[in-house]
This record gives structure tokens, sequence and C-alpha cells, in this order.
């Protein structure tokens, strides 16, 4: 799945920093994602840098990408383009609609 995803989609739409792990170089561009607790918001416990920066065992087509803002907007620009993005058309008219 991880071949196909980057084949037919995140190559095509020039996608970068799109894939199911973080390369060890990019690792320190994840967000702090956080909790609220009484009232307080406190950074949910950090992510294993090992486990985020290797594919995992089992991909999940719903579920499981890492992104960035400027490829997610690629992405759907493309949908807003009725499957078509720089001139490639990943989907038919026919699917977005």
């Amino acid at each position: 799945m991880a071949d196909f995803f980057k084949a037919n989609i995140f190559l095509p739409l020039m996608m970068k920093d799109t894939d199911f792990y973080v390369p060890k170089e990019k690792v320190e561009r994840l967000a702090t994602i956080y909790v609220k607790e009484n009232e307080e918001l406190k950074p949910e416990n950090p992510m294993d840098i090992n486990e985020v920066s290797k594919l995992p065992k089992i991909l999940s087509g719903g579920a499981g990408l890492y992104s960035t803002v400027s490829d997610y907007i690629r992405f759907a620009q493309m949908i807003l383009n009725k499957g078509q993005l720089d001139g490639i058309r990943l989907l038919s008219e026919e699917t977005v609609d």
C-alpha cells in the first residue's frame, strides 16, 4: 500500500512530506499533541521517535499518514479541481462528484 500511495498519489501531486512514517531527520517537525486535564492543557506523552520513524507493520488506508499542511492543501486542491492538479488527473470527475 505504501508503494501504491507513493507512486499513484504522493509523487504525482508532489506531496514530498507525506508517508506512513516520518524520516528521522524530520521528526523534530512533528507537532506536539496536547490534552486537557483539570482545565489545563498539558503535552501528551511524547511520541516514540523509533516508532514514527519506521514503516508500520500494518498500514491503514483510512488512517496513519503523516503529512504537512502544504501537502494536504495539494491533495484538497486536487479534490476541488474535480480530481486534477497541475494537469495531472488522479481521479475521474465522476469519482469526485
